[in-house]
């Protein structure tokens, strides 16, 4: 249940702010951040590792 509830409250952050605290609380994650290019991939943690 706890990774659900991060889940929930880094993506209720936004696509600026959930990155950042997924950094600050040392959390693992993706993130499919709308841009001009598209939507790119935004990792923390060790996440980048598992994402071609």
């Amino acid at each position: 249940m706890t990774a659900d509830g991060w889940a929930t409250a880094l993506f209720a952050a936004g696509a600026e702010r959930g990155p950042a605290l997924a950094r600050e609380r040392g959390l693992s994650a993706l993130f499919l951040v709308a841009r001009d290019e598209g939507l790119l991939p935004e990792t923390t943690g060790g996440m980048g590792a598992h994402v071609l």
